[in-house]
């Protein structure tokens, strides 16, 4: 990995906790108690911080195939590509999982469910390519 600059990193920051804005809607749109707030606020914070690591490989990735016109070109482009691909396996999981009998009374669990799971499959496929070959 190249050198990251902290700038990159707090842009990736930044752009992260907004990010997870319209997922703390949905929260509260499913009606999440005062029991669960914590609950919630962790998951979110997880994904956060997943979405920062996910952001930095794919920017460090992406840094070697793209020329940069600006030096926040890179950091920008990795932050939005990782923010879709978490957005479209939340969606997706949140919707396949709404009508599952573990979840039918429990929309809480299942919020926080997809969304530690749509950030764990971006880093474990990161993790599972990035490995080095076994002779």
């Amino acid at each position: 990995m190249e050198k990251v600059g902290g700038s990159e990193i707090i842009v990736i920051t930044f752009l992260s906790i907004i990010s997870q804005i319209p997922q703390a809607y949905v929260a509260t749109k499913i009606g999440i108690t005062t029991n669960d707030e914590l609950i919630v606020i962790a998951s979110l914070s997880l994904t956060i911080f997943g979405l920062i690591i996910f952001a930095t490989v794919l920017m460090d990735y992406l840094r070697g195939r793209i020329l940069e016109k600006h030096p926040l070109q890179t950091p920008f482009l990795a932050a939005a590509t990782s923010f879709v691909i978490q957005y479209l396996l939340f969606i997706w999981l949140f919707s396949e999982l709404s009508k599952n009998v573990l979840f039918l009374n429990n929309s809480t669990s299942l919020f926080v469910f997809s969304q530690i799971v749509s950030i764990l499959i971006p880093l474990s496929a990161i993790a599972l390519l990035s490995r080095e070959p076994e002779m």
